[in-house]
């Protein structure tokens, strides 16, 4: 049988194996430890990538699934499958398991030699599957700051959390909730800058969104619906006097998330994101404050019709 192995690369068969850098389950050691155990000799180090005889095995997520893919010596795609959705807390020594399984199978199939006369039952593939999948739905929260229009449509910073569900098992739709405030902001107005008033925005919205991913990045785009609550209080020229509005809005919003790895954060899903909205006012809010004398009525403010803005921030999945 050792005669065997010294035929392997002649026959284009051993393989080098190669994941994202930021992905940790399964790690490279840990699909050439689980493939090495099943085709002993099989298994050549990252250096001999791109020589001849060495296939390259490559293990990434794709849109949220494990994903495995085996090119040939001259780079021709010879095997490529997905396995189930990751659990946070799956058995990663088990999905690199699974994956030298699939691997071995497609070797004998091909009539390359192994230690072993007969492919991996297919309920074995099964049981390590069934043992990776995701029994529900998986969740992100996320803790960002947005810039949200303020006077004349300038930017007022505000804060805002938001949580969202995946609404099926391939993580590709999923429904957000999030609440925010912005910093509370001066106000001004009369010729002179004689009126001194303060404002505080409320908001809250929905979201239905499909996401991408490719390795430790994603990216989301998602309808949204909003609902602001606006107090503007007025300081001077006495009497001060509270006003509350509401300004509804729809939104576009297009998102990037990029999950460093357990290497530069200290827990597993953590991720930082970048959202970039563009907005529609549903109805144009205008802010007016009763003049001091009583007669009528002073426009402080008006809400754009069509505005943008800007969010940072982190989060994690789980």
């Amino acid at each position: 049988m050792q005669a065997l192995f010294g035929l392997l690369p002649l026959l284009g068969a051993l393989i080098a194996v190669e994941t994202d850098v930021a992905q940790t389950c399964p790690t490279t050691a840990q699909v050439e430890t689980a493939l090495a155990a099943r085709v002993p000799g099989i298994v050549a180090g990252s250096q001999m990538l791109g020589q001849s005889g060495v296939m390259r095995l490559r293990v990434q997520t794709v849109n949220g699934l494990p994903t495995l893919a085996l090119f040939g010596d001259k780079n021709e795609l010879r095997l490529q499958r997905t396995l189930a959705r990751l659990r946070e807390d799956a058995n990663c020594p088990a999905l690199a398991e699974a994956v030298a399984i699939i691997v071995e199978r497609h070797l004998l199939q091909l009539h390359i030699p192994t230690t072993r006369t007969a492919p991996a039952p297919v309920q074995q593939i099964a049981q390590v599957s069934a043992s990776l999948q995701t029994p529900m739905a998986a969740w992100q929260a996320w803790l960002q700051a947005r810039g949200k229009p303020g006077r004349g449509g300038a930017s007022a910073l505000g804060a805002e959390l938001g949580l969202a569900r995946d609404l099926d098992k391939r993580g590709r739709w999923n429904a957000e909730g999030a609440m925010g405030a912005g910093l509370p902001h001066a106000l001004r107005w009369g010729q002179a800058g004689e009126g001194e008033g303060r404002r505080l925005d409320l908001w809250a919205s929905l979201a239905l969104g499909r996401r991408w991913a490719w390795g430790s990045q994603q990216g989301l785009l998602r309808g949204v619906v909003s609902m602001a609550a606006v107090r503007a209080d007025r300081l001077a020229p006495l009497p001060q006097t509270t006003q509350w509005g509401a300004e509804p809005w729809f939104a576009a919003e297009g998102v990037y998330r990029w999950f460093p790895g357990p290497n530069a954060l200290a827990f597993r899903g953590a991720f930082v994101q970048v959202a970039l909205a563009m907005r529609a006012a549903a109805v144009r809010h205008q802010l007016v404050l009763v003049r001091p004398d009583g007669q009528g009525y002073e426009l402080v403010q008006q809400t754009p019709w069509i505005f943008a803005d800007l969010a940072l921030g982190g989060g994690v999945a789980f």
